[in-house]
């Protein structure tokens, strides 16, 4: 009787993998990457561009938008090259506390970021190497310590060389150039 049961339960098991598997299938086929990218790097994603100005800048930034979590999510990971004047702009409806900063997993270029208030003032300009590591744990976290509302990402060194610096503004008002009637 024991040898039946044996043979009973192996058949179960069988077919427990079997409904796992297919489970598996279905769920892979039936929802969108950005879902499933979730336990890895999120898939491609489309953004929208803007021009902006930040203090004496001569020519505006072409910037993507990132306005929702899967933009912001893949950010520029696996990103080869950035164009000198360009860049990506992290925005939220709501204060981010000043320790929750952003990562380089999986970001190929070393990157400048800097953090603006309410005003779209910065208060912090960090310099964010890659991370080589494949484990995302071992990634550090580049926190600004202030409190924020949108962050903006630059290829490594665009600040300095820009002379922009902390209390610089963000103007998203742009006609071709950055003559700016009133910076304050």
């Amino acid at each position: 009787m024991s040898k039946a049961l044996a043979v009973l339960a192996t058949a179960s098991q069988l077919t427990l993998l079997k409904a796992v598997t297919a489970l598996i299938a279905v769920t892979a086929f039936l929802y969108p990457p950005e879902l499933l990218a979730q336990i890895g790097v999120p898939a491609p994603t489309e953004y929208a561009k803007q021009s902006i100005c930040i203090a004496e800048l001569s020519q505006p930034l072409t910037v993507e938008l990132a306005d929702n979590w899967q933009q912001r999510a893949r950010g520029l990971m696996q990103r080869e090259s950035l164009a000198d004047n360009a860049g990506m702009w992290f925005r939220y409806n709501e204060k981010r506390p000043g320790n929750s900063g952003f990562w380089m997993y999986q970001t190929l270029l070393p990157l400048d970021i800097a953090f603006f208030d309410q005003q779209q003032r910065i208060v912090s300009i960090i310099t964010m190497p890659p991370c080589a590591s494949e484990d995302p744990g071992q990634c550090p976290s580049y926190a600004p310590g202030h409190d924020y509302y949108s962050a903006l990402e630059t290829n490594a060194g665009f600040f300095s060389a820009h002379g922009i610096t902390v209390g610089d503004k963000l103007y998203t008002e742009s006609h071709g150039d950055c003559e700016l009637p009133n910076k304050n």
